[in-house]
């Protein structure tokens, strides 16, 4: 297992960890929470440490899950996320108010099992409020014990700046995969400056770059992918890319997953796949064996329509 420091704390990472919005079942089609247990333990058997989770996931079960698989693993490290809840109606609304915050942290709390999250962050911004005050609360709950570091998610870079000043806020998480790199001119910069850690979510693009897609899929209708833009539009092109990628992949042993995470790792610090078996966990974790020259490969082969 390979471990990054994780920016400016004294946090020791697996450069792999476990995404988990799958656990908590919505928005995914249908889950099993035994597999989903399962999932999270073959990960903690193979090294994985980090653990990324919110408490919309599910909302609610994904933490819940989290904290019945970590429980005797307290050591591991937890990410959850706040910034979006239901209201009143059902509908899911941006909410980062200082009272909402600090409701929703002993919430995540009280399902993970834990009396500290290890690094809190904002999932999606508030339109109605600047990022500086909804981390001015967070910060209380640093000074209260009940948080360690802080972070945040999908942030234009003016926000991304004014967050880098906390001392606290030590990683952000941008979308960012061998098929989609708008991050990389845009806030993953911002991080390499303030050595704060860059943390990809979706970096095998909803599944696409592991390679097993022969035509679009057909998704329920309360699978959110069905609906989403990586399988929406530009589906066709990035697919015949992820067959070149898969292609090269296979040809030198490896996986197609493990390769598009490596060449992810060659440019952000930490990269959050989902998984839902052991075998897509065994996939993902071996990224890390692979050498520059093949993540060399793999990229030439997502670019040139001549090779695979």
């Amino acid at each position: 297992m390979l471990f990054r420091r994780l920016g400016r704390s004294d946090l020791s990472v697996s450069a792999i960890g476990l995404g988990c919005w799958a656990l908590g079942g919505q928005g995914w089609g249908r889950g099993d929470d035994r597999d989903s247990l399962a999932t999270v333990r073959a990960a903690l058997d193979a090294g994985v440490n980090l653990f990324d989770t919110a408490d919309i996931y599910g909302f609610g079960h994904s933490e819940k899950l989290l904290g019945k698989a970590l429980k005797d693993s307290p050591d591991t490290l937890v990410a959850t996320k706040v910034g979006l809840r239901r209201d009143e109606s059902g509908r899911i609304i941006h909410d980062l108010s200082s009272s909402h915050i600090l409701s929703a942290c002993d919430q995540s709390l009280h399902r993970l099992g834990r009396d500290h999250v290890d690094i809190y962050m904002v999932h999606w911004p508030d339109p109605k409020r600047p990022i500086s005050e909804a981390l001015e609360t967070m910060q209380e709950l640093v000074r209260a014990g009940k948080v360690r570091y802080l972070g945040a998610s999908n942030l234009t870079p003016e926000a991304l700046l004014e967050a880098e000043k906390i001392p606290e806020f030590i990683a952000y998480q941008g979308c960012w995969n061998a098929l989609q790199k708008q991050e990389s001119a845009t806030t993953l910069p911002l991080c390499r400056q303030a050595d704060v850690a860059f943390i990809a979510y979706e970096p095998l693009q909803k599944g696409i770059l592991s390679g097993k897609y022969e035509y679009r899929p057909e998704f329920g209708r309360r699978d959110h992918r069905g609906r989403h833009s990586a399988f929406v539009g530009g589906f066709e092109a990035d697919n015949h890319a992820a067959a070149r990628l898969a292609a090269t992949a296979r040809d030198s042993g490896v996986e197609p997953a493990a390769l598009a995470l490596a060449i992810a790792l060659a440019e952000v610090d930490v990269a959050i796949p989902g998984a839902k078996t052991s075998a897509q966990i065994d996939a993902n974790l071996s990224a890390t064996e692979i050498n520059a020259d093949l993540v060399a490969r793999g990229q030439a082969a997502l670019t040139d329509p001549t090779m695979g």
